[in-house]
């Protein structure tokens, strides 16, 4: 599984923008698991989000080894931690594993820290830490859905999440646009002192809330036409070559790269701040692979519009022995595959595969004109650099 990440800014500032756009353009290889798990790595990095904090007691602990909000984002650690220490002591009850508070003694938690991380020698100023994270806002972590049917038989469609909804707009033979809406879950966590006993009680609770992202499906005769129009050869690179013996009678097959049938996920209301435009894996197809998973890019955290495009049907040099028959009684052609490039050798990841650089440009130039079209949006005067 590889993944590449092409970040274009739509507008430079001399100063950090308070609201940045950017347009992310995303490539891919791999199964659907490999998928699943890119986009929930993009997402990692805002998984834990942090509120407003007493500026105060954070600019005291700063200057200590152990600040206060590093004692803070380790709140969901410790609770998981003390709660399985809980259930062993107990014998692993029901109501202790649904318990939503977590009672430790501040010199068990002083110990069980040192462990791991760099903290005090001093028990008295980790107390003081403890009482200083008590004060701050609780912290929130996304926990992501819940399938219906997890088992093998379940399907990865956004119809087996828990809370999925579907509300039609609009469909004709070219356009179909629709809301899917679907429940994911966060969770809180708060410190509190208990005062005289020198412990602490971490608190966990989990809210369930509603996602919903509007979904178009942009087929090819489309009011708003195709996201591109490039000249491309659909006949594979090594029988282009051997064209030129007239004995052959090598027809040279030529169309349109236009990037279509293609899905795309806009927020439910308000602008996007953020625009990816993600290419799928060899073979795969937009409106097969991706129309029902728009949980793969969205998490409730940003305001994102995703652009997934199909790569052209073209040949393959790397497989230009595999014929196949149009129908009962139809003709001969060489099999094609929906591929952003002509592949000249099939090394089946053992190392890099030699590829036909002119099909490569040829998306290239069509890929630039739908980030180009996504800067203009977000603002950016078309203006970007990749």
């Amino acid at each position: 599984f590889v993944a590449r990440h092409m970040f274009v800014r739509a507008r430079e500032r001399p100063r950090v923008p308070e609201s940045p756009k950017h347009v992310c353009t995303a490539m891919s290889f791999g199964s659907a698991d490999a998928r699943a798990t890119f986009c929930s790595r993009v997402f990692a990095a805002d998984r834990v989000t942090s509120d407003a904090s007493d500026a105060a007691s954070v600019a005291r602990a700063a200057r200590r080894p152990f600040a206060t909000s590093a004692l803070r984002s380790l709140l969901p650690q410790v609770w998981r931690h003390f709660q399985g220490s809980q259930n062993r002591r107990s014998g692993g009850g029901p109501a202790r594993r649904k318990a939503s508070k977590v009672f430790v003694l501040i010199g068990r938690l002083h110990r069980w820290l040192r462990q791991h991380r760099a903290l005090p020698g001093n028990l008295a100023e980790f107390e003081r830490i403890c009482r200083a994270t008590s004060r701050l806002p609780r912290l929130r972590v996304r926990l992501g859905f819940r399938f219906l049917d997890p088992t093998g038989s379940g399907t990865w469609s956004v119809k087996n999440i828990v809370g999925f909804r579907e509300r039609r707009r609009g469909r004709t033979s070219k356009h179909r646009r629709s809301e899917l809406s679907w429940d994911y879950y966060e969770a809180f966590f708060r410190a509190r002192i208990v005062p005289g006993a020198h412990a602490i009680i971490v608190e966990r609770s989990v809210v369930r809330q509603s996602l919903t992202v509007k979904c178009e499906v942009r087929k090819r005769g489309h009011p708003d036409g195709p996201l591109a129009r490039e000249p491309l050869v659909i006949t594979a690179a090594t029988r282009v070559l051997k064209s030129s013996d007239k004995r052959r009678k090598i027809m040279i097959q030529k169309g349109t790269c236009d990037l279509l049938p293609a899905i795309i996920f806009r927020p439910p209301a308000g602008p996007q701040q953020w625009t990816l435009v993600y290419l799928h894996g060899l073979g795969s197809c937009a409106l097969q692979d991706y129309a029902d998973r728009p949980h793969y890019f969205f998490d409730g955290s940003i305001a994102l519009k995703v652009v997934v495009p199909t790569a052209p049907n073209r040949e393959l040099s790397c497989y230009d022995s595999w014929w196949e028959r149009r129908g009962l009684s139809g003709t001969w052609r060489l099999h094609r595959f929906r591929s952003w490039y002509d592949y000249l050798v099939d090394n089946g990841g053992v190392r890099e595969d030699a590829i036909d650089w002119a099909s490569l440009h040829v998306v290239q130039k069509a890929l630039h004109h739908v980030v180009d079209q996504e800067a203009a949006e977000l603002g950016g005067g078309g203006a970007s650099a990749i």
